[in-house]
């Protein structure tokens, strides 16, 4: 396997991706974050090993078609075309400067992954609320069947007060849902919109 030299691991307690030292820390968990979502950061040059080893085969095997016969060549035309396709769009994202995947490349992935997860051990996420005198709060827990009023209540910062007409409801979400299924294009603000019109911004190149 490819070797990235980097080694990152995800310190639970502290909730923080760290890098081969303790003082190096690349990213914090938000407290609100299930922490399979720390586990799948600290990941990230793994994946990032595992898609240069197979961008290193695929390669080999388009080498390997093209040494073939024409009439083999002619036979296979459609999966050759796949091969080429897929060898194009590895070349876009890993031949990218400094080698970095996209943030769209990264979301599609940690949907891919999360899915895969699933087929392994059947949990999904669910979103669990908790309504009190002072407003919502939200958590997400993974579980393979709904989860207990006992445990929500256990995902709470606070004691719940059912006592005080606090109340716990949870909602079922698809992989999906949860890692989005469509794009908002950014908001243009004001400023953009002018240069735009006077033709200084991205329109009039």
């Amino acid at each position: 396997m490819t070797d990235t030299n980097q080694s990152w691991h995800f310190h639970a307690p502290s909730r923080m991706v760290l890098g081969e030292t303790e003082s190096d820390v690349i990213c914090f968990l938000a407290p609100r974050q299930d922490q399979a979502v720390g586990q799948l950061l600290a990941s990230a040059p793994m994946l990032a090993a595992i898609a240069h080893d197979l961008r290193g085969q695929l390669s080999e095997s388009l080498v390997a078609w093209k040494g073939e016969e024409d009439s083999v060549q002619e036979e296979h035309a459609e999966l050759i075309a796949e091969l080429q396709a897929a060898d194009k769009r590895a070349d876009e994202v890993l031949g990218a400067p400094g080698a970095a995947l996209s943030a769209d490349t990264l979301r599609a992935l940690a949907t891919a992954l999360l899915e895969s997860a699933h087929q392994i051990d059947g949990r999904q996420p669910y979103v669990v609320n908790h309504a009190h005198r002072h407003g919502d709060t939200m958590y997400t827990l993974w579980s393979a069947t709904p989860p207990s009023e006992e445990q929500m209540a256990s995902l709470l910062e606070e004691e719940f007060e059912e006592d005080r007409g606090e109340t716990l409801e949870y909602h079922a979400m698809q992989i999906r849902e949860m890692t989005g299924v469509r794009d908002i294009p950014p908001v243009t603000t004001p400023d953009e919109e002018e240069e735009e019109d006077l033709g200084y911004g991205p329109a009039s190149m």
